[in-house]
């Protein structure tokens, strides 16, 4: 990196004529930008110049000047409120060879280029002419509108993506006056893909987004631009598009508990595919990341070791922790966050609930499960020794076994948390034993410190064994249950959009998940069975309709308290 001028000098000059604050402030920033990201002093002086001492606008900035991150952890927005109305494009449409159809759209008659899409609810964005009538515009730096798929040139260009969006955006609020209604998004077309680096932007909330959402999008246009480096077979959330619309099903759908049971051991079900949340696990008392009082919620930056810049990263954003750029930086944060789980697992210090033992009863009295789909990275499913490990697909990851993120090379689970205890700091400070100081963790393959548990970290590649087996196990799916899931995690929750029409799915849950992946709770329902509750409570009163209550008795010593309890409970009740 190019030398520039000191960081002091720089903030400076960003706030010339401001009060000593400011000017501290300037400084912090500048050095972020600058010791962080990698950029260069002058890019660093002229972004908060411009646009002041907001992080990410500066660092957004930035990119779209054409500088390279060469540091830490990106930080765009995680909760852009306007995703679930203005992305509406199908990922398989999105073609890459399109110019600007700005002026394609004049031409005619002064139509905006979207309305040439078709109703019957093809591929969005297909310009009747497909080019740009005046060859004007440069298309070194296009975007497409995840709207409608129109494609449009760079805003530092001739800025027809932002005219786009502003001429939707005043549209939408036409209409919204004229029926006398008021929409609460009237955003226009404000988010779009740029085509240079697939990163995406949301003009409304001037900042680029992170979404799960956005996955199958960033693999699409990846597939394109470099075809020769892309799996074919990789996203089965392409292989067929999610609809709401029911076909035909030449199946009864069961009323009750009862009747399921009589479903799962008839001739009709063969095939019985489950999906699996962190609802599953919330017997055994094992930590959560996302709800309230969660991991994410109580994390305190201050407590781990890192710099400033990335304590403030993390502050901003508790899922930094668990980001591969930063952890390949500096990995002690994620594992000081983490030793307590980890050791945890060794311990067996959480237990497989009645929820993982009727999935092992499954498999056992009627060799139906073809897959375990689980989202969580507890591990508590290899506690059930009669569920064979080809049986299991962990999604994210799983904490019961350890590898080096750089070479791959796996490593010795209790070896590996030999190492945690004796490397890493307690954070919760309930360890007397460990040390006060945190120091790395080597490979013995690479020697860099980089061993961690197998979990899939922001910015990484779910496990190929995801999409191959999904692959091979949907398509033949009689039963899909979906267990203690929100459904908004993306690529596992578009399962319930890819078994065939004839399949049933079973939801358990405490709430309606997944209306919007065409689950439907409705009377009229023909194929989506809500088994409303928590998850132990379902799954024992499934295991005592199929018969399954003695057998369940026989883990009771290995299961939660709680689960323990329940099921005591219901002995005592000689059901």
């Amino acid at each position: 990196m190019k030398a520039g001028p000191p960081a002091a000098a720089v903030a400076t000059n960003a706030a010339s004529g401001s009060d000593d604050a400011t000017i501290e402030q300037c400084l912090e920033m500048v050095e972020t930008l600058i010791n962080v990201f990698g950029f260069n002093a002058d890019a660093a002086n002229e972004a908060v110049e411009t646009v002041g001492t907001d992080l990410s606008k500066a660092y957004n900035w930035i990119l779209d000047r054409g500088h390279e991150d060469k540091g830490g952890p990106v930080v765009p927005r995680l909760d852009c409120p306007h995703i679930s109305r203005q992305f509406l494009v199908k990922p398989s449409c999105l073609q890459i060879d399109l110019p600007c159809g700005h002026y394609a759209a004049e031409v005619e008659n002064n139509t905006p280029a979207e309305v040439s899409a078709s109703s019957s609810g093809s591929c969005k964005g297909g310009l009747k002419s497909g080019s740009d009538v005046s060859g004007s515009c440069p298309a070194k730096e296009n975007w497409i509108c995840l709207h409608c798929g129109i494609t449009r040139c760079s805003r530092y260009e001739f800025s027809h993506a932002v005219d786009h969006w502003k001429q939707t955006k005043a549209e939408a609020d036409v209409q919204s006056k004229d029926n006398e209604i008021y929409d609460d998004d009237n955003a226009g077309h404000c988010i779009a893909v740029s085509l240079a680096d697939l990163s995406i932007w949301c003009y409304e909330c001037h900042a680029y987004l992170k979404h799960p959402n956005f996955e199958a999008v960033t693999r699409r246009l990846e597939s394109l631009k470099f075809p020769e480096d892309t799996p074919e077979k990789k996203d089965i959330s392409e292989s067929k598009e999610c609809s709401t619309t029911e076909l035909h099903v030449p199946l009864t759908l069961p009323q009750n508990l009862k009747e399921m049971a009589d479903f799962i051991l008839s001739d009709k079900c063969q095939s019985i595919a489950i999906l699996a949340g962190a609802g599953m696990s919330k017997a055994s008392g094992i930590p959560d990341f996302r709800s309230a009082g969660g991991l994410y919620e109580t994390l305190r930056p201050e407590e781990l070791t890192a710099s400033e810049e990335e304590r403030m990263l993390m502050a901003n954003d508790p899922t930094a922790v668990f980001d591969r750029h930063l952890f390949l930086k500096n990995p002690l944060p994620c594992l000081e966050l983490e030793r307590s789980f980890i050791l945890g697992t060794r311990e067996a210090r959480w237990r497989a609930t009645i929820a993982h033992r009727f999935v092992e009863l499954l498999h056992q009295k009627t060799g139906k499960l073809t897959r375990l789909y689980t989202q969580n990275i507890d591990g508590l499913e290899s506690q059930c020794t009669d569920l064979p490990r080809e049986k299991v697909v962990c999604v994210h990851g799983s904490m019961h076994r350890a590898a080096c993120e750089m070479c791959g090379e796996e490593a010795d689970f209790d070896e590996f948390c030999d190492d945690v205890q004796r490397n890493i700091k307690d954070i919760s400070g309930q360890d007397p034993s460990a040390p006060p100081e945190s120091t790395g963790i080597p490979c013995k393959t690479c020697t860099y410190n980089a061993v961690k548990p197998v979990v899939v970290l922001f910015h990484s590649s779910l496990p190929e064994e995801f999409f191959t087996r999904a692959n091979e196990d949907i398509p033949n799916v009689d039963l899909l249950i979906v267990i203690g899931t929100s459904l908004t995690v993306a690529p596992a929750n578009t399962l319930v959009c890819h078994v065939p029409p004839t399949c049933m799915r079973m939801v358990v849950n405490n709430e309606p998940v997944g209306i919007q992946l065409g689950i439907d709770y409705g009377e009229q329902s023909t194929r989506d069975f809500f088994a409303r509750g928590y998850c132990d409570d379902v799954f024992l009163d499934l295991i005592c309709h199929l018969g399954w209550l003695s057998d369940l008795e026989k883990f009771a010593e290995d299961l939660p308290e709680s689960s323990l309890s329940l099921l005591r409970n219901r002995q005592s009740e000689g059901t």
